[in-house]
């Protein structure tokens, strides 16, 4: 049996049908079970997934009057109910804070108390940093009779400009 040009090209034609045909089954096996893994290991982003979609088609569908009718009281009712979810939380974390002393009154005067604390430990650093400035200073004059304390000049001699300056009459030596 000899084929025609026309048999040639038709026979041609059913084996690429047949490979495409193949080729798709193949393609859908493998995203089936690229899919089926993908539910085993991460079920959870499947559900969110559906519940997306769900929610996108519920969006785009519009409502029916009978919908309407029947969801207005369920929606007021989860309405009601939820407002006074979230008013009875709040009065109970509330509650709960005064309980724990945890109010805004406290906490001003926690912040008060926490700062004027930070104001007498900076007063008793500088103090205790000038008495041990002075002790240096007299520990020197003590060690050297007649020396002046390095870098400070006599209390007597008047500034380059005249006059003493505004650091206790001394004079910093640069």
């Amino acid at each position: 049996m000899t084929q025609t040009p026309k048999g040639d090209e038709a026979h041609d034609l059913s084996d690429r049908v047949k490979d495409g045909l193949d080729q798709a089954k193949d393609v859908a096996a493998r995203a089936g079970h690229k899919a089926s893994s993908g539910i085993d290991h991460n079920p959870l982003a499947v559900l969110v997934g559906g519940v997306a979609v769900g929610a996108l088609a519920g969006a785009l569908l519009p409502r029916s009057a009978r919908e309407k009718d029947l969801l207005r009281p369920v929606g007021a009712r989860l309405g009601v109910v939820a407002g006074a979810a979230i008013a009875a939380a709040k009065e109970a974390g509330r509650s709960e804070l005064e309980a724990r002393g945890l109010t805004a009154e406290g906490a001003k005067e926690k912040t008060r108390t926490f700062f004027s604390e930070v104001g007498k430990a900076a007063t008793s650093a500088g103090t205790a940093a000038v008495k041990t400035a002075k002790a240096e200073v007299r520990q020197d004059d003590v060690s050297t009779p007649g020396a002046m304390p390095q870098g400070a000049a006599s209390a007597t001699r008047p500034a380059a400009g005249g006059a003493a300056d505004d650091a206790g009459g001394f004079n910093a030596a640069v």
